[in-house]
């Protein structure tokens, strides 16, 4: 008997019962292994987010404030810090209204 006529009388296509067992679990055990693996790459994202918290803490900056007395005569100071920071701010200085414009 050749292989076609086989093929032909097993219309239905009919597995043995023992190679449907072995693949159901076969596939049982790849769904364990798959959510193992899951729960693995979980931990390992929680545990890389949490040494990066840590690593960036180390370099947290202080910050200080500064105090800068400057006088101007139009109501506008701007200081410039070591650090290359502009501070914008204002004087108590009012006009008065017999002052002339220049």
């Amino acid at each position: 008997m050749s292989k076609c006529e086989t093929c032909a009388r097993n219309v239905n296509g009919s597995v043995p019962m023992a190679a449907l067992e072995n693949e159901r679990a076969q596939a049982n055990v790849d769904k364990r292994r798959h959510f193992i693996i899951i729960l693995v790459l979980i931990a390992l994202l929680f545990g890389s987010n949490l040494a990066w918290l840590i690593y960036e803490k180390q370099f947290e900056t202080v910050t200080e404030s500064i105090e800068v007395t400057q006088e101007s005569e139009r109501g506008f100071n701007s200081y410039i810090g070591n650090d290359g920071d502009i501070y914008n701010g204002e004087t108590d200085y009012q006009e008065d209204d017999d002052t002339p414009c220049p």
